[in-house]
């Protein structure tokens, strides 16, 4: 089994990793962390899972230039995936209630919904980095597609 993450925060992507080298070390593990190296990666390889966040800057970070982060890449990735008809599941992992701010401001449920009409999307899960809950629910998710894959 090979799984993409595409994240941008280095604590919780190595969260993510050694959560699921524990549930299995014969999974490969491939990270990118921008919306621009993550959409190549799925052009170019095959995977059974991406694990995808939501914000995320346009292009790799080098050095010390701060790219803004786009708040909804992660939904720009699944569109991008849809139309060049790329079929891997996606699961998002979120540590954020909501995104965007004033009017333009999405809760996580509002995400959940829109995220629904896209045929790659399986769930959220809200990544809280003291709980096990996202844990449970990635290695649970991990282990369905390992059995229906």
């Amino acid at each position: 089994m090979r799984i993409l993450i595409i994240d941008d925060t280095p604590n919780k992507m190595k969260n993510l990793e050694d959560a699921i080298l524990e549930y299995s070390s014969d999974i490969a593990i491939v990270k990118r962390r921008s919306f621009q190296s993550g959409l190549k990666e799925i052009e170019d390889s095959h995977f059974d899972l991406i694990l995808l966040d939501m914000s995320l800057p346009p292009y790799d970070i080098t050095g010390e230039v701060e790219e803004e982060v786009v708040v909804k890449s992660g939904l720009n990735i699944l569109i991008e995936m849809e139309r060049q008809q790329i079929n891997i599941d996606v699961v998002v992992i979120t540590q954020f209630p909501s995104f965007g701010t004033g009017r333009d401001i999405l809760t996580l449920d509002n995400i959940k919904e829109q995220m629904k009409q896209y045929k790659n999307y399986r769930k959220t899960i809200f990544y809280v980095q003291k709980e096990t809950k996202w844990r449970i629910e990635l290695i649970n998710h991990i282990k369905l597609l390992k059995h229906h894959g």
